[in-house]
């Protein structure tokens, strides 16, 4: 009743592969370039976001009615943004929102959900290096604990604002973040362990 499962796997699979990166850079150089990191997404998402707002601006504008345009012009600021997951949130538990059409940038939820959360997700890698060493914590160990207490912390709000407002949680970042931190959990194991054995 929660959802799609290809959403929640996309954002477990977003959340292995970055936390992934960002691990590989801690264990060569021993920190993580937050500058670095933004601007490589900024330079992976912003050319293509630009070219299909760009294109839903143009198309809108030929296609749907002043009325309309109003709302879809909000969806699209919310998408550049990258907070259209809010958007859609504050809709689904709007009353008088319940009619309103699909949105053309609907889509961008999912990103505005991964944005949100990598502007977290690096500081507390960070914040954990410093741990380890001011404690003598292992690396791995002390991030595999950080990243189960943002999983079950994420999941336990999950469960209980789905069965609250079930529109509004599923968009959330604050319900999806355990997703993510999973993946991040994944990340963790040592590549060996993940080798499937040859049938």
């Amino acid at each position: 009743r929660g959802g799609y499962i290809g959403v929640d796997v996309f954002f477990v699979i977003s959340g292995f592969l970055i936390t992934g990166l960002l691990l590989k850079e801690l264990e060569q150089s021993g920190t993580v370039s937050l500058a670095r990191f933004y601007s490589r997404r900024a330079k992976r998402l912003l050319p293509m976001t630009v070219v299909v707002l760009g294109t839903i601006v143009v198309l809108s504008w030929l296609l749907f009615s002043p009325v309309r345009m109003d709302t879809v012009s909000f969806d699209i600021i919310a998408a550049g943004l990258y907070v259209m997951n809010w958007r859609l949130a504050i809709q689904s538990t709007d009353y008088f929102g319940a009619g309103l059409q699909a949105s053309p940038v609907q889509h961008f939820w999912t990103l505005g959900v991964e944005e949100q959360f990598y502007l977290i997700w690096p500081t507390l890698l960070l914040a954990v290096v410093w741990w380890c060493r001011h404690t003598g914590w292992s690396l791995r160990p002390a991030m595999a604990v950080a990243f189960a207490v943002v999983a079950i912390s994420s999941l336990a709000y999950s469960i209980y604002s789905t069965g609250q407002e079930a529109g509004a949680a599923y968009f959330s970042t604050l319900t999806r973040g355990w997703e993510l931190a999973l993946g991040g959990l994944l990340a963790l194991v040592p590549a060996s362990w993940l080798k499937l054995p040859r049938l």
